[in-house]
């Protein structure tokens, strides 16, 4: 597989976990938070990214320890 290839993949990865971040932080943690008498305000993108980037780093160990499927671009 070409490297490019497999920095397209790895880019389409990353952008989907940022769109499931977010759709994570707005639907989920806003009702999270509201229900627990926190105020839902503040700087919410720290929290958006953290989260995406939180389940991007679980997925990819994941993939990589569970399913031992390795790429070359993670080693």
């Amino acid at each position: 597989m070409g490297v490019w290839k497999m920095y397209a993949i790895t880019f389409v990865e990353i952008i989907i976990f940022l769109v499931a971040g977010f759709l994570l932080t707005e639907k989920v943690l806003s009702n999270i938070y509201e229900s627990a008498g926190i105020a839902y305000l503040g700087n919410v993108g720290v929290v958006w990214f953290g989260l995406s980037f939180l389940l991007f780093c679980l997925y990819t160990l994941f993939r990589t320890y569970i399913l031992s499927k390795r790429r070359p671009l993670l080693n």
